[in-house]
């Protein structure tokens, strides 16, 4: 690949990687909202991972996906809500099965 080829690809999978994060948390919204649930949430989360890395080449987007789609569960989705919590036993259990 040419450079200039390469650094389009690249920024293709940024693109998509970042769609992707914005699209599992407004559905991950939409869903805590109209069900009045916390169980699906982490997998949607995991599902748009797995696109992420199925997508994308390497493992780099899907371990920075993971991670981000790790801190963002915990940020938004999990008590105390909007701040992250990575010290109480249950936040810490989720975000090492996510991982």
């Amino acid at each position: 690949m040419k450079h200039k080829e390469k650094k389009m690809h690249v920024l293709n999978e940024c693109l998509f990687s970042v769609f992707v994060l914005i699209g599992i948390y407004l559905l991950n919204h939409w869903v805590q909202d109209f069900y009045q649930t916390q169980v699906l949430i982490p997998m949607i989360s995991v599902l748009g991972v797995f696109l992420i890395s199925w997508k994308t080449q390497g493992y780099f987007w899907g371990i920075v996906s993971s991670l981000i789609s790790v801190l963002l569960v915990n940020y938004a989705f999990t008590y105390p809500y909007y701040k992250i919590d990575l010290i109480s036993p249950e936040c810490v259990s989720c975000a090492i099965v996510m991982l």
